[in-house]
């Protein structure tokens, strides 16, 4: 049975932390597992943060990135069943 989680952190920062956010999340990294992918994107949300690991790698890394004085604002988004591209067989197309 797989017991790995995947989760998306979306991200609201302070206006202008950009840089410092790259300068934590570099931090947090070195430090913490769990993270597979951080974009920056336009909308609502400053940065989509995508997470895969097991439940408490994960937690980890969201409870790292809630802490920095300059995130104004979370939304996590866990997913309750992984899906793969592969295994769609393009029925999406």
């Amino acid at each position: 049975m797989d017991t790995t989680r995947r989760a998306y952190v979306l991200i609201e920062l302070e206006p202008g932390k950009e840089k410092e956010f790259g300068s934590a999340l570099s931090d947090i990294l070195e430090t913490t597992k769990g993270i597979s992918k951080v974009d920056f994107v336009y909308g609502a949300f400053d940065i989509v943060m995508a997470l895969e690991g097991e439940t408490k790698e994960v937690e980890d890394a969201i409870l790292k990135v809630r802490t920095l004085s300059f995130v104004h604002k979370t939304e996590t988004l866990l997913c309750f069943e992984k899906l793969l591209w592969e295994d769609l067989g393009g029925r999406l197309t």
